[in-house]
């Protein structure tokens, strides 16, 4: 799964940087764009549908980087930046976006 890998990329990259020294990472989803994709473990996990069940998985990931940046210290010393297109949901139509009361 394309989120477990770079998840995974982005946790070996922190664990590998120095702490005297400034670094960057940028970390860039496909998610929550279409085609929706989720692991299996994800599927229906959301009362939102697939768009729910994707976003369950972007939380997951940027849980687990989170957790490494406490792990090896530098959650007191670290900007993080969460950003998005903040385009609307609806290359597939709005009943897919699990939530249709806007």
């Amino acid at each position: 799964n394309f989120t477990t890998t770079i998840t995974n990329h982005a946790i070996d990259f922190i664990q590998k940087q120095n702490t005297d020294e400034p670094w960057f990472f940028l970390m860039s989803y496909f998610h929550v764009h279409t085609p929706l994709f989720s692991q299996r473990k994800n599927r229906g996990r959301s009362r939102g549908g697939r768009f729910g069940d994707n976003v369950e998985e972007l939380d997951d990931s940027v849980g687990a980087i989170m957790e490494e940046l406490r792990r090896q210290g530098f959650d007191n010393n670290t900007l993080i930046f969460f950003t998005s297109d903040n385009g609307p949901y609806q290359e597939e139509g709005w009943e897919n976006s699990g939530r249709t009361n806007i």
